[in-house]
C-alpha cells in the first residue's frame, strides 16, 4: 500500500460575489467587491486532503494562461503532487459563485481545459493509488476511465456526483459518494424511477 490519494479532477479560477441574499430570476443585485482565489472542485479537495497530512497527487489541466500559472503554483505549494497537471493550449476554467449572507450559493462553472483531459491521460497518469477521487466537473468518459483504472489498482473510488449526472455505463460503483442535499435528493428520484443508474443495486432495492 502507498498511502497515496489521487484526486482526477478539476481546475478553475473562482470568482465568488458576496451577496445578502440571492438573487431571482432576472434581477439584478450588487455584491461586496469579487473575491478571485484558485479553485475547482478537484484543486480543493486535493488540498484539503494535502492539508490534513495525506500523500496527494492531481491529475488535471490548466491553460497556458495566467490562471493556469497561479493554480497550479498554488496547488503546488498547498503539498499536492501537481507532475500530472498538464498545461494546455486554451483558457483555464473558471467557476463564478455567488453566496448569500446564510452561506447558500449556486455556482456556473465554465469548463474551459478541464473539458481536454481525456481518458488516455488518466491512463497514462494513474500508476498508483489507494483512493482515488473523481468528479463531474470532468467529463464522463475521464470519470469511467479513472474509476476503471483505480478498481483495477484496487484502490477505493470516492465519487463526487457535481454537476449532477447520473453514473455513467461502464463506471464501476464508487465505495464512497460525496453529495450535498439537492444531489442526495436527485439520486434519490432518479433510483425510485428506476430510469437511470445511480446507486449500487443494493442501494435502490434498500430504497425501494
Amino acid at each position: 500500500m502507498t498511502g497515496r490519494i489521487v484526486v482526477v479532477g478539476s481546475l478553475n479560477l473562482d470568482s465568488t460575489l458576496r451577496v445578502d441574499r440571492l438573487p431571482e430570476p432576472g434581477e439584478t443585485l450588487h455584491s461586496a467587491p469579487v473575491l478571485r482565489a484558485p479553485g475547482g472542485k478537484g484543486a480543493n479537495q486535493a488540498v484539503a486532503a494535502a492539508l490534513l497530512g495525506g500523500r496527494v497527487a492531481l491529475i488535471g489541466a490548466v491553460g497556458d494562461d495566467d490562471a493556469g500559472r497561479t493554480l497550479a503554483t498554488a496547488v503546488r505549494e498547498a503539498g499536492v503532487d501537481v507532475s500530472a497537471v498538464r498545461q494546455v493550449a486554451g483558457a483555464t476554467g473558471e467557476a463564478t459563485i455567488i453566496v448569500d449572507r446564510g452561506g447558500e450559493n449556486v455556482i456556473v462553472v465554465d469548463s474551459g481545459v478541464n473539458a481536454l483531459v481525456d481518458p488516455r491521460q488518466v491512463r497514462e497518469d494513474l500508476v498508483a493509488g489507494d483512493v482515488v477521487v473523481t468528479g463531474n466537473e470532468l467529463s464522463d468518459p475521464v470519470v469511467v476511465a479513472a474509476a476503471v483504472r483505480a478498481s483495477a489498482l484496487g484502490a477505493v473510488v470516492v465519487h463526487n456526483p457535481s454537476p449532477f449526472r447520473a453514473l455513467p455505463d461502464g463506471m464501476p460503483h464508487p465505495q464512497v459518494l460525496v453529495v450535498n442535499e439537492h444531489e442526495f435528493a436527485r439520486f434519490g428520484e432518479c433510483c425510485m424511477r428506476r430510469r437511470s443508474r445511480c446507486l449500487p443495486p443494493c442501494a435502490v432495492e434498500r430504497w425501494s
